[in-house]
């Protein structure tokens, strides 16, 4: 693999400060002078007075019978359609079902959907668009997260979609509202970058970059050469010697920009923390920029540690890098920037609403919207109080030497799985009370430990009462394990106090390691004693 003589560096922190100085300043002048100024939107493009301050339009979907029974057939097929807005009538147009495991709905209920306008012959673009996307945001009550996400990546200077919204009815029914976001297709490859005629991959559902990822857009053979080239450079776990290879097949530059905003922006269903939502572009020079993609589902958590490490295959290879992960952690505070005043971004939210209402009449429109403005403006003040802290030191112990975890996290997984520390038979216990409902239930109480490279055991001692489950017994009840890692022994049914324990390796480089203690079961209690759970070194 050749590599070049001058490698390019990261940017340096007076340049990017200058660089989100001058994003600020362009977000704050009135909309149309915006638009003028933003260097992305000075070439042709008809669609940008339609993300900014264009009418919500209604559109009105017919898909003939044919196409309706070839999608009982493969839901995920494109068929013909015919698209209406009430101006122009657009034939030709290709339309399939889109969405993964959370937000695909059936066409019986609020389809997500992909309309491609030149599929079957089109010759009208939908304002100089070929492909747009109407998501239903089944699983964003304030139809604004998506929106919001783009606009926060872009004024840091990372291409994303532009977002706006649509009242939509399919063959003459109203499904409500939904977001409309512009297509990853060479229009917008046009629009982010010099060299529009690269290869464009999309990250499938939970596939990192060593995964056969769809070539949406690229001439010459589908090889996925660039990612095997950016693959091999990550793999090697020697960061002095990886640190060429990576440079010369990633833009790290706005990679350290890219995984900073997933983590500020709470989007932990992204590429660097769940291997998911994302494209991944290479153009002339080979070096990849990832796009964000997925946003639905931000500002969860206002306090989410920025210091966790990623389990992506790139974020963790740049990451191993001690330079890389010092401008990482300042990168953090050069962001700000984007997030601040507070006031404008909880202004504009207003705005995209009031501009809703008309579009909105009738059906259901943005919910709690106050909620998101409320964890938006907390998310804020947690990043500035983080940015002002030093990067966590990996843990150092001696062989033999333990460590007493007393530090635990619940996370409750839904149906009625209540998760509570409490006093039993006089000492503190994690406990798990699962409700009698017949549907099987899962909590985890987690902790995170970043450790030095070595061999390690987890103990604890744990007790089941009348825990029964409904699937495998080697996969369910009461265990602790290592996320993406080894697990012990599982417990159910009735019994006394039980030491269970795992052990595993930490290889090569310091790494994060989460610890799961886990309940799956359709009834009973489980109890761990606080005070038994340690970590030793082997």
């Amino acid at each position: 693999m050749s590599v070049p003589s001058r490698l390019p560096r990261p940017r340096s922190p007076r340049r990017l400060a200058a660089a989100l100085a001058f994003a600020t300043l362009a977000l704050a002048v009135p909309a149309p002078d915006r638009a003028r100024a933003d260097p992305v939107t000075t070439k042709a493009d008809e669609a940008a007075r339609f993300f900014r301050d264009g009418p919500v339009p209604t559109l009105k979907i017919t898909v003939p019978d044919e196409g309706l029974a070839k999608w009982k057939e493969d839901p995920r097929a494109y068929v013909e359609c015919t698209v209406s807005d009430g101006k122009t009538v657009y034939e030709g147009v290709g339309i399939k079902l889109k969405g993964a495991i959370g937000s695909f709905r059936s066409l019986e209920d609020k389809p997500a959907l992909t309309l491609r306008f030149a599929k079957f012959g089109g010759d009208v673009m939908f304002h100089g668009m070929e492909k747009v996307y109407l998501n239903n945001s089944v699983q964003d009550e304030t139809y604004l997260h998506e929106w919001l996400g783009s606009e926060l990546f872009r004024a840091a200077g990372i291409p994303a979609p532009r977002v706006t919204h649509a009242r939509v009815w399919l063959n003459g029914r109203d499904i409500g509202l939904h977001l409309c976001k512009e297509g990853h297709d060479k229009r917008f490859l046009r629009r982010h970058f010099e060299d529009p005629s690269g290869t464009l991959y999309d990250g499938g559902l939970g596939q990192d970059i060593d995964s056969e990822l769809e070539r949406d857009e690229g001439p010459g053979p589908n090889d996925h050469k660039e990612l095997q080239d950016l693959l091999y450079a990550c793999e090697d776990t020697d960061a002095v010697r990886a640190r060429p290879g990576i440079q010369a097949h990633l833009d790290v530059d706005k990679f350290l920009t890219f995984m900073a905003l997933e983590r500020m922006v709470g989007h932990w269903d992204g590429y660097n923390w769940n291997r998911n939502n994302y494209r991944l572009y290479f153009d002339k020079t080979h070096r990849g920029v990832f796009v964000p993609h997925g946003m639905d589902q931000l500002f969860a958590d206002p306090n989410l540690s920025v210091f966790d490490e990623p389990v992506s295959i790139v974020g963790t290879a740049v990451m191993r890098d001690a330079e890389w992960a010092a401008a990482y952690h300042q990168r953090i505070g050069e962001l700000l920037a984007v997030f601040n005043p507070v006031d404008r971004w909880t202004k504009r939210m207003d705005e995209v609403v009031a501009r809703l209402k008309p579009a909105v009449a009738g059906t259901a429109g943005p919910q709690n919207v106050g909620g998101l403005k409320t964890r938006f403006a907390a998310r804020v003040k947690s990043l500035t109080a983080q940015a002002k802290q030093p990067a966590p030191k990996p843990i150092e112990l001696a062989q033999g030497e333990d460590l007493k975890l007393r530090s635990w996290r619940p996370v409750p997984g839904g149906e009625g799985m209540k998760l509570q520390q409490v006093s039993f038979s006089g000492e503190r216990v994690l406990r798990f009370e699962c409700p009698a409902k017949g549907a099987e239930a899962t909590g985890t109480w987690r902790t995170k430990l970043l450790l030095m490279p070595g061999k390690y055991r987890l103990d604890g001692s744990f007790m089941v009462d009348d825990v029964a489950t409904a699937g495998d017994p080697g996969k369910t009840g009461l265990w602790i394990k290592v996320l993406d890692g080894p697990q012990s022994e599982h417990l159910s049914g009735k019994g006394t106090w039980k030491p269970l324990s795992v052990e595993f390796d930490v290889a090569d480089q310091p790494r994060q390691v989460e610890v799961l203690l886990e309940l799956k079961a359709t009834k009973g209690t489980a109890y761990v004693r606080l005070f038994s759970l340690s970590l030793t070194r082997l």
